[in-house]
């Protein structure tokens, strides 16, 4: 793994480096780096990790994703997504526990490990079940997640598009007028978004650019 002495503390906070070694048996390419579990980097940050060679992320405490505390959920959520966008890979322990949320809702991001009531999860896991990318005007979203030929889903319209934005970062459903709450309940409705005990965000990955070969994706 390379040397990390690049990435300066007042770029990166609370960032720890994990000691050079073949992880869960399996040698990591790129470097990997250890998170605090309060600790969820965010886009810039996560991009900027990417640039300097990091290419796996380490939480160093189990977690548990629960509607026990929404907010807590929704963040860890939006971590895993904005992670996997910027082509970072997240070894997490812990459980997902949220009603109406399965394995195949979220095969699209990384899957927890060690646990067998979550295989399914882990099978079908990989890189660009679930993306969006944005258009002039319009959002196209590419969804996979449950069938191979996948579904495409076009987001339009000034509201549409203005809840959609609102819900990226992860917000609470109350602070938003009464049209862009039934706008981003009807992204939720359709798999786009996801909500937990009155806090909601996006769930697909972005795709900045299209991978080589296209047919990747």
């Amino acid at each position: 793994m390379r040397d990390l002495s690049v990435i300066q503390p007042e770029r990166i906070d609370n960032l720890t480096r994990l000691p050079d070694r073949a992880s869960h048996g399996t040698e990591l390419p790129g470097a990997v780096l250890v998170l605090k579990p309060e600790f969820y980097p965010e886009g810039r940050q996560l991009t900027a990790l990417q640039h300097e060679g990091i290419r796996t992320l380490e939480i160093d405490q189990p977690i548990l994703v629960s509607g026990d505390d929404a907010r807590a959920a929704i963040s860890f959520l939006r971590f895993l997504r904005d992670a996997a966008s910027a082509g970072l890979r997240v070894i997490w322990r812990g459980d997902l526990r949220l009603d109406g949320i399965d394995d195949a809702l979220v095969a699209h991001l990384s899957p927890p490990e060690g646990r067998p009531d979550h295989s399914t999860w882990r099978s079908r896991h990989r890189f660009g079940l679930f993306y969006w990318r944005r258009g002039p005007d319009f959002i196209l979203v590419r969804d996979r997640r449950r069938q191979e030929m996948g579904a495409r889903l076009t987001i339009e319209g000034a509201g549409d598009l203005e809840a959609f934005s609102r819900l990226l970062p992860g917000c609470r459903l109350i602070d938003l007028s009464p049209d862009l709450r039934t706008s981003a309940g009807a992204l939720v409705a359709s798999g786009v978004g996801v909500q937990a005990g009155g806090w909601a965000t996006i769930l697909q990955t972005r795709l900045p650019t299209w991978p080589i070969p296209y047919t990747a994706v």
